[in-house]
């Protein structure tokens, strides 16, 4: 139901937002007269701004629909409630429920709520305008003045600086990756040492390098080396062990560092390396 809205004539009745003690109102960019009893309109919308019938007559906007039967049965209880004081009462009731109800709706969701708090943990070491954002939104919350409004107005604001955050991480360890790929094709068989640990890189059946990190073992389990998932991307061409490295290394561990078996041959004993694996350092 729509009318197009006139400037007021001169008639015995008054115009129905004011028989029905409301206000005219505008939502966003819409070309509709909303009609408002408290801080929404009485379809349930957020005004964007108030304006008067003068102007609404001027633009030839139309009367919202919903608006004018809810503005219909308002003006109908409060002339009701002139000739009655029961229905006087009743009417005080009605807007003391319109009222708590508007409050109801400009309390924050849980969903806004859950996400705010996701976001914000999320851009702790935020900089910029993000931050700025993300400092302002947890002061409304602390002070418990978050609305369902400014939630929206926040989570509009804090959504693409998380995305962003998100992106620029994602960019970040795609690089960290290449690199790592970089150095790993840089790598060949061969005993690595890093960070106190010894490593043997081999290549795979499929022809890729793995690495394998030298285990103690304990008395169940004799040493050897093991595989260590991920261990090749950190492995550098620099960490490559010398053969006067690797002999030191196997007199330490009593083992062949190449392929952890114990050594029993003095001359093997000597060099730390078995004649098998010698030529693999």
């Amino acid at each position: 139901m729509t009318a197009t809205i006139t400037a007021p004539a001169t008639t015995e009745e008054a115009p129905l937002y004011r028989r029905a003690e409301t206000r005219l109102a505008v939502v966003g960019k819409g070309k509709r007269i909303h009609y408002s009893a408290t801080d929404d309109t009485l379809c349930g919308k957020a005004i964007t701004r108030y304006t008067d019938v003068e102007e609404a007559a001027t633009l030839g906007y139309e009367h919202c629909g919903r608006c004018i039967r809810a503005a219909e049965d308002r003006a109908y209880s409060i002339s009701l409630a002139g000739a009655s004081p029961l229905m006087a009462a009743l009417h005080d009731v009605v807007d003391t429920v319109e009222a708590v109800d508007a409050a109801r709706r400009d309390l924050p969701t849980v969903g806004q709520m859950t996400t705010l708090a996701r976001l914000l943990d999320e851009l702790a070491d935020a900089t910029g305008e993000a931050a700025t954002h993300r400092d302002n939104a947890r002061l409304l919350l602390a002070n418990h003045d978050m609305t369902f409004r400014l939630a929206s107005t926040y989570l509009d604001r804090l959504i693409p600086a998380a995305r962003a955050l998100r992106a620029e991480a994602a960019a970040a360890r795609a690089a960290n990756d290449q690199a790592a790929a970089k150095a790993a094709a840089a790598l060949e068989p061969g005993m690595y040492a890093r960070d106190g640990r010894v490593y043997r890189v081999v290549l795979s059946e499929a022809g890729r390098l793995y690495a394998k990190v030298w285990a103690e073992g304990d008395d169940d389990t004799p040493p050897s080396f093991e595989f260590a998932p991920g261990a090749i991307r950190h492995l550098r061409p620099e960490h490559r062990m010398s053969a006067e490295d690797a002999k030191a290394y196997s007199r330490r561990i009593g083992a062949c560092c190449v392929c952890g078996k114990t050594l029993t041959d003095p001359a093997s004993i000597e060099r730390g390396i078995g004649p098998v694996c010698a030529d693999k350092v």
